[in-house]
């Protein structure tokens, strides 16, 4: 009962980002995000419910949405690891897409 509650926590989760994110990237035309978004969001799916997240932009920034949001993870134990490539091999990046 608790996995299944679980999963359909996930389902809830990735529906709502769907609904939060895809309509701005459409209005904004953000072609190439969009498409991004939507791989990022099938490999999640496609692994089992684990996820991984791409961010971009100054290290500083990133490093700090990553602080954010791991801290609202943890508080929820769903926290396992964090971690910040400040220059990603492109070897790296295509492995993942």
């Amino acid at each position: 009962k608790e996995l299944i509650q679980m999963i359909f926590l996930l389902v809830c989760v990735f529906i709502g980002v769907i609904l939060f994110e895809v309509p701005s990237l459409i209005r904004k035309k953000h072609w190439r995000e969009l498409i991004v978004f939507l791989i990022l969001l099938s490999i999640a799916f496609g692994i089992g419910g684990k996820s991984y997240t791409l961010l971009t932009g100054e290290v500083a920034s990133v490093k700090a949405a990553v602080e954010e949001g791991s801290a609202l993870a943890s508080e929820k134990g769903l926290l396992i690891r964090q971690v910040v490539i400040p220059r990603p091999a492109k070897q790296l990046i295509e492995s993942l897409l």
